[in-house]
């Protein structure tokens, strides 16, 4: 015998009542998700056009990281123009030009709206040769141990100025260089890497004539004439490491210079007695 199961009128009439309730619930929620994605969206579109939300002010910009450059100057190098829209910076565009500009190496922008801010984080290069600054060279080239600025191994130029006063322990570097940026820089990426491995101590490179480099190391004057390729300079280089044992045979005070022009031959051209 087959069992069946009846509805009654009854549960037919709660069960439509079930179902009329659950669409009342239904509609009044996708209502409410309505309301509030037009308000959030509303509520956006407000605070972006709020001027509130904007840099006005160098105030509003915070540097960390830095270690030698100062904070001013890193903020001149970001040449925002005030005021400036939050969520209108460029981070790219400002990382590139720090990285460009500065001896900086990393930089992470991150743009807060609560409050409206900029936090600049960096990690510098350090400098590793002093440099003439431009002025210098150009307008007055007996201010040298005043006006003097630095080189990082890119060889990015940043004036004394633009560095810390209290670098605590930190030394600066040994190496200096003279003459117009424009004889040296095209070369310096590749050049200084040489310049870091040499067995022999050098002190100051001379590049005021571009006919003649003229390097100060541990045994005197050392022209090397046009610089012409990394590998001449290698091996001019250890020539002239090959030839410490010199001032054995000849006091340094008898010489005027070495002459490395052609490493092959190279020459030692002494004082006149």
């Amino acid at each position: 015998m087959t069992n069946k199961k009846y509805i009654s009128a009854g549960d037919f009439k709660k069960r439509r009542e079930q179902l009329k309730q659950r669409r009342k619930i239904e509609f009044w929620q996708a209502t409410w998700r309505l309301v509030l994605l037009f308000a959030i969206t509303g509520g956006l579109g407000w605070a972006i056009a709020v001027p509130n939300w904007a840099i006005l002010r160098k105030s509003q910009i915070k540097i960390q990281g830095n270690r030698y450059l100062t904070s001013t100057a890193i903020e001149e190098l970001l040449a925002l123009s005030y005021p400036e829209s939050v969520l209108e910076i460029p981070p790219k565009q400002l990382i590139k030009q720090l990285q460009d500009n500065a001896a900086i190496e990393q930089v992470t922008i991150t743009r807060h709206l609560l409050p409206p801010r900029l936090i600049v984080s960096v990690r510098e290069r350090p400098p590793v040769a002093i440099a003439l600054s431009p002025e210098t060279e150009i307008d007055n080239p007996d201010s040298y141990s005043r006006e003097i600025g630095f080189l990082d191994r890119r060889g990015i130029w940043i004036p004394k100025s633009s560095y810390q006063n209290d670098l605590g322990n930190f030394e600066f570097p040994t190496l200096k260089i003279t003459g117009p940026r424009s004889n040296y820089l095209p070369y310096w990426q590749e050049l200084y890497p040489i310049l870091a491995r040499a067995k022999i101590e050098i002190y100051e490179l001379n590049w005021e004539d571009p006919a003649n480099l003229v390097l100060k190391t541990e045994l005197g004057k050392v022209h090397f004439g046009v610089y012409t390729s990394s590998s001449q300079f290698k091996q001019q280089l250890s020539v002239l490491s090959q030839m410490q044992e010199l001032p054995k045979k000849i006091p340094l005070s008898h010489i005027a210079y070495i002459d490395l022009n052609n490493p092959n031959s190279p020459k030692v051209q002494l004082y006149s007695p």
